[in-house]
């Protein structure tokens, strides 16, 4: 049997979790920056419409991660944009890109 050469942990989320007080803070957080990238880039949305997008993305993601296809962060970040406009991903300016990158989002 070949040496051991790395062990990998799942950290967040299995040995490291939020209480759920400061899990709707930072869900808070991400989706005032969200407003606030999209706003950046020249688009009008609410925090409802984002919120409300921001949710049909995620609940796309686990329905697409129950069928075992894990979505890197750029998919995810795709995903979001697709959501909120179908071409939007497509046309999305480096700013944009920017924005979500310092959210979390990792974006060609």
């Amino acid at each position: 049997m070949p040496p051991l050469r790395a062990v990998i942990f799942d950290l967040w989320g299995t040995l490291i979790t939020d209480t759920p007080e400061l899990s709707r803070e930072r869900e808070e957080a991400r989706l005032e920056g969200l407003a606030r990238a999209l706003a950046a880039a020249g688009l009008s949305c609410g925090p409802a419409e984002v919120e409300r997008t921001y949710r049909q993305a995620a609940e796309e993601s686990q329905r697409l991660q129950a069928q075992g296809r894990d979505l890197p962060s750029a998919e995810r970040a795709a995903l979001f944009l697709r959501q909120l406009d179908r071409e939007l991903a497509a046309r999305a300016t480096p700013e944009l890109l920017a924005a979500l990158r310092s959210l979390g989002f990792s974006v060609p």
